[in-house]
C-alpha cells in the first residue's frame, strides 16, 4: 500500500526561480544588520554558502567580537531568509504537463 508520494518541487513540479545569491545577500546585509563584520567572505575560495555566514558571525559573537546573542542573530537571519522564500514562491509556477502526470 503506498502511503504517501515525495517529490522534490523545485525543478520537478514546480519553477521558483530562487537565486542563491539573492538568498546569500538577505543573510548577508541581516547579519550585518546585526553588527556582524562579514564583508570579506567574498574574497575567500569555497565560502559562498548560508552557512558559512551563519559560521563567521558564530565565531565573532564567540570571540566576543560582536555584543549580540547568536541565537538570536541566527534566529532573524532565518526569519528573513523565510520571507524571501515566501516571495518566490509567490511567483512559483508549474511545470509544463505536470498537473497530467499527477492526475
Amino acid at each position: 500500500m503506498i502511503r504517501g508520494i515525495f517529490f522534490d518541487l523545485d525543478g520537478t513540479l514546480i519553477s521558483l526561480r530562487a537565486d542563491g545569491s539573492a538568498f546569500r545577500e538577505e543573510a548577508a546585509a541581516e547579519l550585518r544588520r546585526s553588527g556582524f563584520d562579514i564583508d570579506d567572505l567574498n574574497h575567500i575560495p569555497g565560502r559562498n554558502y548560508v552557512q558559512d555566514l551563519l559560521d563567521i558571525a558564530k565565531s565573532q559573537a564567540d570571540q566576543g567580537l560582536v555584543k549580540i546573542d547568536f541565537e538570536q542573530a541566527k534566529n532573524r537571519t532565518y526569519r528573513a531568509l523565510d520571507a524571501l522564500e515566501l516571495r518566490w514562491i509567490e511567483g512559483a509556477r508549474t511545470l509544463p504537463d505536470v498537473e497530467q502526470a499527477l492526475s
